[in-house]
């Protein structure tokens, strides 16, 4: 079975993916393939994710957790398609995500500060 963490996802089993999540036991890459099976769930999961206290929950969990997650989040953020073209349910929560830590996640930040241009280190110095 490929990329079976979103295959075996189940919204009706919400509570308990997000119970072992925060119950302190997995291992990183555990939470990681895990959250991956909970984004899948919500995605899949009928009716609106922006009331759903899990969804938002869930958000949180991202966001305090981005070095983590920040592939799950990247992925899910669809960035190449336009909103509403092709994109699932999660894209326009995570993009918001991908927003506020763009620097963190995007590799062409790290070569830039905070003005936009290149390190101080990497400039020529005068001669």
């Amino acid at each position: 079975m490929q990329d079976w963490e979103w295959e075996v996802a189940d919204p009706f089993r919400l509570d308990d993916y997000l119970n072992a999540y925060q119950g302190g036991e997995l291992s990183d890459d555990e939470r990681f393939t895990l959250m991956e099976t909970i984004i899948q769930a919500f995605d899949d999961l009928p009716g609106p994710l922006e009331a759903d206290e899990r969804w938002q929950a869930t958000l949180s969990i991202l966001d305090e957790n981005i070095d983590l997650h920040a592939y799950s989040v990247w992925y899910w953020s669809d960035l190449e398609y336009e909103l509403g073209d092709e994109t699932w349910r999660v894209t326009p929560f995570l993009r918001k995500l991908v927003q506020k830590h763009q620097g963190r996640l995007d590799p062409q930040s790290e070569s830039q500060d905070q003005d936009g241009g290149e390190p101080d280190d990497a400039r020529e110095s005068p001669s």
